[in-house]
């Protein structure tokens, strides 16, 4: 199952995973380091600054790696050449756009279209499951096409390598506190959003791993396959590729492949508009619609037509035809989100919050040694990390003298330093 850390295999080293992101829980109350820096201490305004745009940095490659991915479905659902593909992005981020002008709608709508893609995820994970052989959910693709039977056919390199790939089972987790300004009784309804989405992921991300590594046609021809879930489900309903009803089967995935899109897309706004409101962006980005006519409902309207164009660009980026740029992009959103969950616990653990973590310090510390742990190796094992770790070492030493010389100036005439 570590093969999917190499690439090699539809099966995900799901342990670390598991281990990594519950334990990750206190790590999303990073909104109260973002909109309420703990100015009074020197390592709070700097972490801040640097957790905050790792934090924009990976939900915005996030949204356009689901952006670029709809496309792509959208291109064989309709036969499309791939040069129309731009033409999608385009089209799904208006909408996004326009749907999170009315906070209240988004929010009926992600509900609805959450429940009815968890409601169908496990619909299809029933079927499959009937079809499942459990001798090949431990089938690994190795790199010379023959197939391990072993547990960790790449050792321990193998769980680190896959960590990026593991992490995508959680994308989205933190965008959970983004909404709080959105939220009736945070202090009951936020840690319990937290410990049942926390719980969802995990409860079907272990099924998703475990059920897809061992359902037809196999680890080989899955490995292959630009959507494997989809040729699986073709050959247990007995679909024709390319057929009418191998369509509608793409068609009926889009929703649910479409609600991280929407999370995302939710979060990489009101992420612009939380820096922006604090001080750490400019603060023109922070303006918002009027709202009805109590002021409810308003929404980051000039946060949501910046991230809409950042996410066209990085679409661009991500499909570009110059070699390695799609990989380094897609990489750089898990060393940035590694970035800021370890920066998130160094704070945790040196400010004094009125947020308290269930793993408290303990936890934090738990972290920083899995995330550290896990940033040293990858930059050990993959010359892609290292000449990334360059690009993060970069960003960080540029972002220091940035908070000194411009944003603590700015600070002082923020909402959060009264």
């Amino acid at each position: 199952m570590s093969g999917m850390l190499c690439n090699h295999s539809p099966a995900t080293p799901w342990p670390p995973s598991i281990i990594l992101r519950p334990l990750l829980g206190h790590s999303i109350d990073h909104l109260s380091i973002i909109l309420q820096p703990p100015l009074s201490h020197p390592v709070g305004g700097v972490a801040a600054t640097i957790v905050g745009y790792a934090y924009l940095i990976e939900f915005l490659m996030a949204t356009s790696s689901n952006n670029t991915f709809i496309a792509i479905l959208c291109s064989m659902l309709f036969g499309t050449a791939d040069s129309f593909e731009p033409v999608y992005w385009a089209v799904i981020v208006v909408f996004c756009v326009v749907l999170n002008t009315r906070p209240q709608l988004y929010m009926t709508v992600n509900a609805i279209s959450t429940a009815f893609a968890c409601v169908y995820l496990v619909c299809l994970l029933c079927i499959g499951a009937s079809r499942l052989d459990y001798s090949r959910v431990f089938h690994t693709v190795m790199a010379d096409g023959s197939v391990s039977t072993a547990i960790f056919p790449y050792g321990i390199y193998g769980v680190f390598n896959a960590i990026p790939f593991a992490l995508y089972l959680y994308i989205g987790f933190e965008v959970i506190p983004v909404a709080a300004e959105e939220t009736l009784a945070i202090e009951t309804s936020m840690p319990y959003s937290m410990w049942s989405s926390t719980g969802t992921l995990v409860t079907l991300g272990t099924l998703v791993v475990i059920i897809t590594a061992g359902m037809p046609p196999g680890v080989q021809a899955l490995s292959a396959s630009e959507l494997p879930f989809v040729d699986s489900m073709s050959v247990i309903f007995g679909i024709t590729p390319g057929s009418t009803a191998q369509k509608v089967l793409i068609a009926s995935m889009i929703p649910g492949i479409a609600v991280p899109m929407l999370n995302n897309f939710f979060g990489c706004s009101r992420y612009v508009y939380g820096l922006a409101r604090g001080g750490y962006l400019p603060t023109f980005l922070a303006i918002t619609s009027k709202g009805n006519s109590t002021g409810h409902n308003r929404a980051p309207v000039i946060a949501l037509v910046v991230v809409g164009c950042l996410v066209m660009v990085l679409c661009y980026g991500m499909t570009s035809p110059f070699s390695m740029l799609d990989l380094y992009l897609l990489n750089a959103s898990t060393m940035f989100a590694l970035a800021a969950y370890f920066a998130d616990s160094v704070v945790y653990i040196k400010v004094p919050r009125q947020a308290k973590s269930p793993f408290g310090i303990p936890g934090a510390v738990l972290v920083i040694i899995i995330t550290g742990g896990s940033f040293g190796m990858l930059m050990y094992l993959q010359k892609l990390w290292q000449n990334l770790g360059i690009a993060v070492a970069i960003f960080v030493a540029c972002v220091i003298p940035y908070y000194i010389i411009v944003i603590k100036r700015n600070l002082i005439e923020t909402p959060e330093s009264l």
